[in-house]
């Protein structure tokens, strides 16, 4: 790392003096009512003194307004606010330096309105060039929740029962927050969606085709996590109380502080979880020693008290310049039981043998994050500069205590034990650069450099007869994992008529190692890749929007894949996995078709994605009989596929949402002389019914399906959830009341069938039951956006507007 550390603290001083310190020339002042309170968007018209206008503005959410000068003068500047009079200061000396103004008031006039609010729900829904964006405050299912569950409730994306993200059908996806990596997300992503709490996201953007200034990373794309974070003067934030069962508690906060140069922000919280699941399974395997058959049932508790807090600040240092400093820190400690019971057969279905074992496992971790960002402006709208700097560290400890009672046999009781700790260090360095041209035309270019070095060290050791303990064979290692990207891209962009279209070319350098230490195997890879993007949009009118994108992507093996060791609970079936992986790489074409409706709006996505080196976990069972999953480059897949998403206002008190996705994947490949194939035909969906019920009562209901599908080894079936939800506003609309349940009618369950040559097994597990969570939120010098009555409009960029 030493060459490392020089080259990062070269470019930071490089990046570090090019800030440029402006003395612009403007004035500032705030506008408030007769009573003290601020003005929103009230309107200011400044004049010259030859009485031309030379800026027109609104004051802000906060009653605070700035105006640039581009000389000094003499200057006059015209007030207006409806029902209120007009406020005018005339012959307003502006010299060499900015101008602050005392407070501003304006008193009613002789016309008083009712009071009127104005008010908007941004949609749950909104198009862009190159991305779909999901706006998850709403949505009453995700109260109380935490990430990995507010996912599984977006159009596109699933999770499966290990946690492991999907879109589209393929678990090969990027995530992101705040549109970079993050240490938030640690070695293992499913577990770290399961600890994030839903109430610290803003939104959801699903990237399907990411143009050239996201990382290639990715064979089915992105899914970028924008955390909130408030930048409105003043004070603001949010405390959140939720209890549930089972048990599901916690306390969270979301503050910020803005004043003129600076902006505090602060959230976090203190959460417990207790989670039970139960998994059984069967499994035939014609081993050399005969027939052997056996069946297990399980039952586990996974157990989590975390805390993590994510602190900064911006410093706006003039109206060009600003620097934002943050950290994160996460600490967590769990305690998880997997409890399985075995019943071994004859092929007669004669039960000759039972066991019981007990995993109990203890695990701990940290994850720390410190970010430095700056940002500059200029006066022509649209031009920035930015250069971003990030370290992250993770660590996490795994200590497993496994005790084996065999009944019926004279086979000897098992005791093992085993320790798992893994530890990760992340530079990441970035700059990117956008210029308009012209009138609609866009140039971006960037450079990133991502530096990570990760080291597990794995030991499983065995009781022996003399009560001695020591080393399983074949289970201790220490793997060193060093994966260093070297990237830059440009783009560019323009508009003609109702055409628009977007190009752009990404080369990146990835040069990665992997080492085994104790058996001193090496398996160094570098490789150079260019990867092209393109998308086009076609307006036909403003209601109805026609997309054509292609992107070229790769996706990397997931460290876990590379690690030739496995978790150890489960004797019978192991996850293994494979250093000498090679990474994918994919060509996608989507379309798109957006069509809006006075109360509603249709997109429709036609695509199609061919992938080579297909990573896919296999079965395999050993002369043991013990089932290993191990994963592999197995060949190609072409898969194809039309997306759905429909929402629509049927009254002014319905709101209707429907997403579906149906897909072909035909995969085929070769794997140690055996041909795999496989033709999934299947589909997901999820329906969301919104109401406004009397007394100010919210509610939705929610229903997911997805069909079965088959593997290259079986099939899986088809599952299908209920989910609900309802709030109510108390305490004069500052805070809110929600209760709703998560799989009410307990179905969500994983379950399917394997075979092989030499083996056939069934499995159905549940990852975790029925959940049932009461959340308090309550709101400081924040509104609650309702959607007017009447109002329906979907529009892309729709937003709030204020109340």
């Amino acid at each position: 790392m030493k060459y490392h550390i020089h080259f990062l603290s070269f470019i930071i001083l490089f990046f570090s003096t090019s800030v440029v310190w402006s003395q612009d020339l403007y004035i500032e002042g705030h506008v408030q009512d007769d009573t003290g309170l601020p003005l929103p968007y009230a309107t200011l018209m400044i004049y010259d003194a030859d009485s031309a206008m030379v800026d027109g503005l609104s004051t802000d959410e906060e009653g605070y307004f700035k105006s640039v000068l581009d000389a000094p003068g003499i200057y006059t500047l015209h007030f207006q606010y409806l029902s209120f009079s007009d406020h005018i200061i005339e012959n307003l000396k502006v010299t060499t330096e900015p101008v602050t103004l005392e407070e501003i008031t304006m008193t009613s006039g002789d016309l008083v309105l009712d009071e009127i609010q104005v008010t908007a729900e941004r949609s749950q829904m909104e198009l862009k060039l190159d991305k779909r964006v999901v706006n998850v405050g709403s949505d009453l299912a995700n109260a109380g929740s935490n990430v990995a569950d507010l996912l599984d409730n977006i159009p596109s994306v699933d999770i499966d029962v290990e946690g492991n993200v999907g879109l589209r059908g393929s678990q090969n996806v990027r995530i992101l927050i705040d549109g970079k990596p993050s240490g938030l997300l640690g070695n293992n992503v499913a577990d770290a969606l399961r600890q994030l709490q839903s109430d610290m996201v803003e939104r959801v953007e699903i990237i399907t085709n990411p143009s050239a200034r996201y990382d290639a990373e990715g064979e089915v794309g992105i899914i970028n996590l924008v955390m909130k974070k408030e930048s409105r003067r003043g004070l603001h934030g949010s405390v959140d109380l939720r209890a549930g069962n089972p048990h599901n508690y916690g306390a969270g906060i979301n503050f910020n502080l803005r004043r003129e140069w600076v902006n505090l922000f602060l959230n976090g919280g203190l959460y417990y979880m207790k989670s039970p699941g139960s998994a059984s399974s069967y499994q035939r395997f014609d081993g050399p020693e005969g027939v052997q058959i056996y069946e297990s049932e399980t039952d586990r508790f996974r157990s989590r008290l975390s805390n993590q807090y994510q602190f900064g600040a911006d410093f706006y240092l003039n109206e060009y310049n600003t620097l934002t400093a943050s950290g994160m820190y996460r600490f967590s400690d769990g305690n998880n039981e997997t409890d399985i019971h075995y019943e071994d057969f004859t092929e007669g279905k004669e039960l000759i043998g039972t066991s019981r074992r007990l995993d109990q496992e203890n695990r701990d971790g940290y994850d720390m994050e410190t970010a430095l960002s700056y940002e500059k402006s200029f006066k022509d709208q649209d031009r920035k500069l930015t250069a971003d700097f990030k370290w992250m560290q993770n660590h996490d400890l795994e200590l497993s205590d496994i005790e084996e009672n065999i009944f019926h046999t004279n086979r000897r009781n098992i005791f093992q034990r085993s320790e798992n700790e893994e530890g990760e260090e992340t530079f990441l360095l970035q700059a990117d650069y956008t210029d308009p041209i012209g009138q609609d035309g866009m140039f971006e270019a960037g450079i990133k450099v991502n530096l990570r070095d990760i080291k597990n060290n794995f030991l499983v050791e065995e009781m022996n007869e003399e009560d001695q303990w020591g080393i399983l064979p074949g289970y201790n290692d220490n793997l060193t994992y060093f994966e260093n990207i070297f990237a830059a891209y440009s783009i560019y962009g323009n508009k003609s008529g109702q055409f628009s279209y977007q190009v752009g070319l990404r080369v990146e350098h990835s040069d990665i190692t992997t080492r085994l230490e104790n058996e001193n195997m090496n398996n160094d890879r570098n490789y150079t890749d260019f990867f092209p993007t393109a998308h086009f949009t076609y307006e036909l009118d403003p209601e109805n929007q026609f997309q054509l994108n292609y992107s070229r992507r790769l996706s990397r093996p997931w460290f876990r894949m590379l690690m030739p060791f496995s978790n150890f609970s489960n004797n019978r079936s192991r996850w293994m996995g494979n250093p000498n992986l090679d990474p994918e790489y994919s060509h996608s074409i989507e379309t798109g078709f957006l069509k809006y409706f006075q109360s509603g709006s249709l997109l429709s996505s036609l695509y199609y994605r061919h992938r080579t080196g297909v990573i896919e976990r296999l079965r395999q069972i050993n002369d043991e009989g013990i089932e290993l999953r191990v994963p592999v480059n197995l060949g190609i897949q072409n898969a194809y596929g039309v997306e759905l998403n429909f929402n629509y206002d049927f009254l002014k008190w319905l709101r209707y949402d429907v997403s579906l996705n149906f897909y072909q994947a035909i995969t085929e490949g070769q794997y140690l002389e055996q041909d795999f194939y496989s033709n999934a035909r299947t589909m997901t969906g999820r329906t969301s019914t919104k109401l406004k019920l009397p007394k100010e009562f919210d509610m939705q209901l929610s229903f997911f399906y997805r069909a079965p599908r088959a593997t290259t080894q079986g099939r899986r079936d088809a599952m299908y959830s209920l989910d609900a939800g309802i709030s109510k506003d108390i305490l004069n609309n500052n805070g809110t009341l929600i209760l709703n349940g998560r799989d009410l009618l307990n179905t969500r369950k994983f379950s399917g069938y394997s075979e092989g040559p030499d083996f056939y097994s069934e499995e159905e597990s549940v990852w975790r039951n029925r959940q049932i969570t009461l959340t308090f939120n309550y709101r400081i010098n924040q509104k609650k956006s309702e959607k007017p009555d009447g109002s329906g409009d979907d529009r892309m960029g729709d937003g709030d507007f204020g109340s």
